[in-house]
């Protein structure tokens, strides 16, 4: 239903490239999240990232908590409810568990409780890390850089995370049985821009997540059939000297009673630079200081977990 989705553009991957630079740029400078179609990547994948992630939150919290994220583990790892905050200033933690997975072969995966998590995670990280290439391609032609495949060059890394802090996050929401199992103005996820480059999303049926307008005001975003979400993060904001947009967005608890009983979904992949890759602002205006992509992320990092 793009009616629907009037508020988020839609951008169709089989238009031209000169149609689709364009309006990525267009899109990416005013409101800063579009929906993108025919991207190629194919929606049984997707369907079998959701049941691999929907098996991997039923399992007992005991077992999830051998995998949990540590300073040890990087950024991989289960991550359970309240734990993160992204919004600092929130009232209480986020009303979510997710499972980080960087582009490492090293992590410790579920494989005894679920042998096909690895594989099925693993091959889907590859097809977002695919599709956020192409797209930081056309990014870099949209800006008109000197080195158009200079963005490119900067993610090389994508697939290494000794290199690079590229994240692939499945969330939980869980269902909310009675609005009394949540505290007072707590969220699903709090409000936040992205920390990263890029971020693609894919989600479920059941709605949700709002996106800041440039007026201030939240708006729903609508579900798109086979659709991704496509945002840019506080990092690309710095590096294109705000000229694209890190918009704020948040995960509200629903209000309908029917829609909170059930749980809800999400698939996150957050594409990073290079670790050392100096981001200066790409315009020469200087409006930032340079700052290494992984200082910039420790920074962030801090603010939301307590800890780098």
């Amino acid at each position: 239903d793009m009616a629907a989705s009037s508020s988020i553009p839609v951008i169709d991957l089989n238009k031209t490239e000169e149609e689709i630079i364009d309006k990525l740029h267009r899109d990416f400078t005013s409101v800063g999240f579009v929906f993108l179609v025919n991207h190629g990547i194919d929606a049984n994948s997707v369907e079998k990232v959701f049941e691999t992630a929907s098996s991997f939150f039923a399992l007992p919290i005991e077992v999830k908590r051998e995998y949990a994220r540590s300073e040890q583990t990087k950024n991989n790892g289960y991550v359970g409810l309240e734990a993160e905050k992204l919004n600092p200033k929130g009232p209480a933690g986020d009303y979510k568990e997710l499972y980080n997975c960087s582009g490492s072969k090293n992590h410790r995966w579920p494989c005894d409780h679920l042998p096909s998590f690895k594989p099925t995670i693993e091959a889907f990280y590859n097809c977002c890390s695919e599709l956020t290439l192409k797209l930081l391609a056309w990014m870099g032609k949209a800006l008109k850089l000197e080195d158009p495949s200079y963005l490119v060059e900067t993610h090389r890394s994508i697939y290494d995370d000794t290199k690079n802090c590229t994240t692939l996050r499945l969330l939980h929401y869980p269902s909310i049985p009675s609005s009394s199992s949540v505290k007072e103005g707590q969220l699903r996820c709090g409000e936040h821009s992205d920390y990263g480059s890029i971020t693609l999303l894919f989600q479920d049926s059941l709605g949700g997540l709002q996106v800041k307008h440039t007026d201030g005001q939240y708006i729903d975003v609508p579900f798109v059939e086979n659709g991704i979400i496509v945002n840019l993060g506080l990092l690309m904001a710095r590096w294109t000297a705000d000229i694209y947009r890190a918009t704020p967005h948040r995960v509200i608890i629903p209000k309908d009673d029917v829609i909170r009983k059930r749980d809800r979904l999400s698939i996150a992949f957050f594409g990073h630079p290079d670790n050392g890759t100096v981001i200066r602002c790409i315009d020469g205006s200087d409006k930032y200081q340079p700052i290494t992509a992984d200082d910039f992320l420790k920074e962030l990092f801090l603010q939301s977990y307590g800890y780098s």
